[in-house]
């Protein structure tokens, strides 16, 4: 009976001991993965790459603080290495659609081994859409695997401008919404609304980084942000011949066609019209224009690549619109300065004063 007692009594004692406390899990943030000069969300990011061609992409905690390191990657059809927060891998050499799974982890610190019983370490898991171009040799008579993209023009001034690009990718609905960078996904940029899906098309990321950097700037500057896109960036050449015999509105080297090029408006308020970008008050060709010095500064500084601007306005175009491409020279056309003569008795399309209801 006594030892029955003292073993019962222990076993209380244990039970009224304070418990030592739960080591709480290392849980890995959300994460950037920076790759060809732009940063890429984690939620299945698509890259467009050449075929066999060696990539390497850098991750970063979107709190600076947390350290990364890949613990993990894998994929049926491509070789990759990891170091630390750095991952590298060589593109599947058949063009097509493949994936690319990762796994990241806090970075394990240095120094004394942890006393006690480590810490559990929750795992982000990232899964990169890889999608392999065609070459333009696949391109004979404009039809590309099947798909009729249209025969590039050749401006026989400019031969180094008009070749044919040298990669095309498929795109079809489960790519459409895939992040590309910070802001845009494939459907943006990539997607000719006046063909079906899926289709062919080709993207110059220095567009791309182009329109991040601008957004970038406008935000530092307190200014709206928010791109709307009208009609989209990529235009085939077939679509683009038929707008041009429609209403001659299209060029004929459109810089659409070689994935350089979109038609926007920024617009924070989602009014679909453009936001009043130097705070006078009223949406008008001068809120234009604004945008447009200021891409000629980030060009002049060598930030992004120089190209075109267009500015479409009232009266002689039904709605502002602006044109921004990186062709690789500058040029400018549209409206260019302010005539109040001009713009006389034509009313903005949106009036604001500050603090008044939109």
């Amino acid at each position: 009976m006594r030892v029955y007692l003292k073993v019962l009594l222990a076993s209380v004692a244990l039970l009224l001991l304070p418990g030592r406390p739960a080591v709480a899990a290392a849980e890995c943030g959300r994460v950037w993965l920076l790759w060809n000069d732009l940063k890429l969300p984690d939620n299945g990011p698509a890259l467009l790459v050449a075929p066999g061609a060696e990539q390497t992409i850098r991750l970063r905690g979107r709190d600076r603080d947390q350290g990364l390191e890949v613990t993990e990657c894998g994929s049926p059809f491509c070789s990759c290495h990891f170091s630390g927060a750095v991952l590298g891998f060589r593109a599947p050499r058949k063009p097509g659609s493949y994936e690319l799974e990762l796994a990241v982890a806090p970075a394990r610190e240095g120094g004394r081994p942890p006393v006690g019983p480590p810490a559990p370490v929750v795992e982000r898991r990232i899964t990169l859409h890889l999608l392999v171009g065609r070459p333009n040799t696949e391109l004979v008579n404009g039809v590309i695997d099947g798909f009729e993209l249209g025969i590039y023009p050749v401006n026989e001034k400019l031969p180094w401008n008009t070749q044919v690009p040298a990669f095309f990718w498929r795109l079809d609905y489960g790519m459409l919404g895939r992040p590309i960078s910070e802001r845009f996904k494939l459907g943006d940029l990539g997607y000719d609304g006046r063909a079906g899906l899926p289709q062919y098309f080709t993207l110059d990321y220095a567009l791309v980084k182009k329109l991040e950097v601008l957004a970038d700037e406008l935000e530092a500057r307190g200014r709206p942000s928010r791109y709307h896109f009208i009609g989209g960036g990529f235009i085939s050449p077939k679509s683009n011949g038929v707008r041009a015999s429609r209403n001659g509105a299209a060029a004929s080297q459109s810089r659409h066609m070689w994935g350089e090029a979109v038609d926007f408006i920024i617009d924070d308020d989602r009014q679909e019209i453009l936001d009043d970008m130097n705070r006078d008050g009223t949406i008008d060709v001068r809120d234009a224009f604004y945008l447009r010095d200021l891409v000629t500064e980030l060009e002049e500084k060598g930030k992004v690549k120089p190209g075109g601007f267009g500015v479409y306005s009232p009266p002689r175009n039904e709605a502002l619109t602006m044109h921004i491409d990186v062709r690789g020279y500058v040029t400018r056309w549209g409206y260019k300065e302010y005539d109040p003569k001009v713009f006389a008795g034509v009313p903005p399309k949106k009036g604001l004063r500050p603090g008044s209801k939109r």
